[in-house]
């Protein structure tokens, strides 16, 4: 990965989102947001449900934490992503579909993992449309 010059913005080193799941479930995208910072994105954002937001934001330093609500919300706010991770306490339960479905339309590269792809046992060809 090239080092950025002195004079460049911090966007030039990648915008990486991540998705929480619910307030007693965040650790899994506390530790993705943290290694994003890890390698080097410019910026991290951790997207989550609002009864997540008090926890994300005491426990994570250099990461912004934003709340949606609902999947058109997700989607604005992972617009300007450069890549997207979702997944990892997600849920088992359709809020997950759109969620994914929602964040296909962003244009961002997407990390799908652990629920983001259990919600679709049974159907995969939905995940693969």
């Amino acid at each position: 990965m090239p080092w950025p010059g002195p004079a460049a913005h911090k966007h030039a080193r990648g915008r990486l989102g991540v998705v929480s799941g619910r307030m007693h479930q965040t650790g899994a995208a506390r530790l993705a947001a943290r290694a994003g910072l890890r390698i080097g994105a410019g910026l991290v954002k951790v997207l989550c449900p609002p009864d997540a937001t008090a926890v994300l934001a005491g426990a994570l330093e250099a990461v912004m934490v934003q709340p949606f609500h609902g999947p058109e919300d997700l989607r604005r706010e992972a617009e300007p992503m450069d890549a997207v991770v979702i997944g990892p306490a997600a849920g088992l339960d359709e809020a997950t579909v759109f969620n994914l479905a929602a964040l296909e339309r962003t244009g961002a590269a997407l990390v799908v993992d652990a629920d983001a792809l259990s919600v679709f046992e049974g159907r995969a060809d939905m995940l693969f449309q």
